[in-house]
C-alpha cells in the first residue's frame, strides 16, 4: 500500500511564523507523533510548537561532484515540428536557476564547493518527447541520454503544462517530435503518466508547467517515482516573465540553506498582485520509504544535504499553500484550522 500524507500548509498559519521556522514546526509535530496521534491539530498547535524550537530530524549528507550535475531542458520558441505558443522569456527564467545553482564563487554570492556542476542548458532545437519518457513503457522512451531529463542529479524543465482529454494527467509540450522505433511519429508531448524517475539519476525534477501538480493528480505521481526524491511544480496556471528571474535564481539560493520544498513554496507563491488578481501556487511532493522518513525529507532535504534514493516508496507527502487559487484551477483545499493525513491508494 502506498500512501500519501496531505500535508496542508496555511497562509494564516505562515504569516505568523518566521520563514524559516515553518517546516520545523511541521517536523517538530511529525516527530513527535502528534499529527497522528490525534489526526487533526489546529494551527495554534504549530505555532506552539515553533516557539518551543524543537529540532528537526534526517539522514542525508553532503553529495560528491559526481552527483551534483544540474541541466534545464526548456522551449521558448515553437518553431520546430510541435505547435504552441512563444514564451520567450522562460529560458531567462530558467537561466537565473542555473546560473545559481552552478555559482562556485565565494559566498554571499556564490556557493563555493557545495555548487553543482553545469552540466547542459538544452533550450528549444532537440527538446522532444523521448527525452522525458521512459523506454521501459514506451518503445521510443530515451530519458538518461546525455542531457535528458533522468541523467541529471538537479533538473528543471520548461514547458507549455496541459490536462489530457484522456486523463488529468500533466502533459508537456515538446519542440521536436520524435520518432518511434517502427518508424511512427510520437505525440509532440511529454506524458507524466510515461515517465519514470530516478531509476537511471535523478533526484530533484523542478518544473516551470502550468498545471504540473495539480491537487486531483497528486495520487497519479506515485509510478514516476523510482528513485526521484522530489517534485516541484505548480498547480494551474503558472507565470511567465523576466519579472520572475529573482524568483527562479532566489528558490536555487535558499535550498543551499532551507529544505527545497519550502525554498519553491516560499520564492514561487504571489497572492495575485503581479499575476492578474490569480494566484501563482507552488507545490512540493516528495517520496520516502515509510512516514517518517518522507516526513523527514520533505523538512529536510537541500541541494547539500541529500537523503539516499528512496527506491520503491511507499509514502508520500505533498505541501502547499491552503486556498491558494490559480487560473483555470479550483482552490487548493484548505484546513478550516486543521492538518490533515490522508491515505490514498492509486
Amino acid at each position: 500500500m502506498r500512501k500519501f500524507i496531505m500535508t496542508r500548509a496555511f497562509e494564516t498559519c505562515r504569516s505568523a511564523l518566521v520563514q524559516a521556522e515553518w517546516l520545523k514546526a511541521e517536523s517538530a509535530l511529525f516527530s513527535a507523533g502528534g499529527r497522528f496521534a490525534a489526526g487533526r491539530i489546529g494551527c495554534a498547535a504549530i505555532l506552539t510548537c515553533a516557539a518551543t524550537g524543537l529540532a528537526i530530524g534526517g539522514s542525508g549528507s553532503t553529495p560528491s561532484s559526481s552527483e551534483k550535475e544540474a541541466h534545464v531542458l526548456v522551449v521558448s520558441k515553437w518553431n520546430g515540428d510541435c505547435d504552441a505558443s512563444n514564451r520567450t522569456s522562460w529560458d531567462n527564467m530558467l537561466d537565473a536557476w542555473y546560473d545559481d545553482i552552478t555559482d562556485s564563487g565565494s559566498s554571499p554570492g556564490g556557493h563555493g564547493s557545495k555548487a553543482y556542476v553545469a552540466d547542459g542548458f538544452r533550450k528549444n532545437d532537440g527538446v522532444s518527447d523521448d527525452d522525458f519518457c521512459d523506454e521501459d513503457v514506451v518503445d521510443w522512451g530515451a530519458d538518461t541520454g546525455d542531457g535528458d531529463v533522468d541523467e541529471g542529479d538537479a533538473v528543471f524543465i520548461g514547458l507549455h503544462g496541459s490536462e489530457g482529454s484522456t486523463s488529468s494527467d500533466w502533459y508537456g509540450s515538446m519542440h521536436t517530435d520524435c520518432s518511434g522505433t517502427d518508424g511512427t511519429d510520437c505525440n509532440c508531448t511529454a506524458w507524466q503518466g510515461e515517465m519514470r524517475l530516478g531509476d537511471s539519476d535523478l533526484e530533484f525534477l523542478h518544473m516551470s508547467s502550468c498545471f504540473s501538480l495539480d491537487d486531483e493528480d497528486w495520487d497519479e505521481w506515485d509510478v514516476t517515482f523510482e528513485g526521484l526524491h522530489q517534485v516541484n511544480g505548480f498547480a494551474g496556471i503558472m507565470w511567465i516573465s523576466t519579472t520572475y528571474n529573482g524568483r527562479y535564481s532566489g528558490f536555487s539560493d535558499d535550498a543551499f540553506d532551507i529544505a527545497i520544498a519550502e525554498a519553491w513554496l516560499d520564492n514561487q507563491y504571489s497572492g495575485g498582485f503581479w499575476t492578474g488578481g490569480n494566484d501563482h501556487c507552488p507545490v512540493s511532493m516528495a517520496a520516502g520509504l515509510s512516514e517518517s522518513d518522507v516526513e523527514d525529507r520533505i523538512a529536510d532535504e537541500e541541494y547539500d544535504y541529500v537523503f539516499s534514493d528512496p527506491d520503491n516508496p511507499t509514502d508520500f507527502c505533498v505541501i502547499w499553500i491552503g486556498g491558494c487559487d490559480a487560473k483555470d484551477e479550483a482552490a487548493l483545499p484548505t484546513c478550516g484550522g486543521a492538518w490533515e493525513c490522508d491515505e490514498i491508494n492509486p
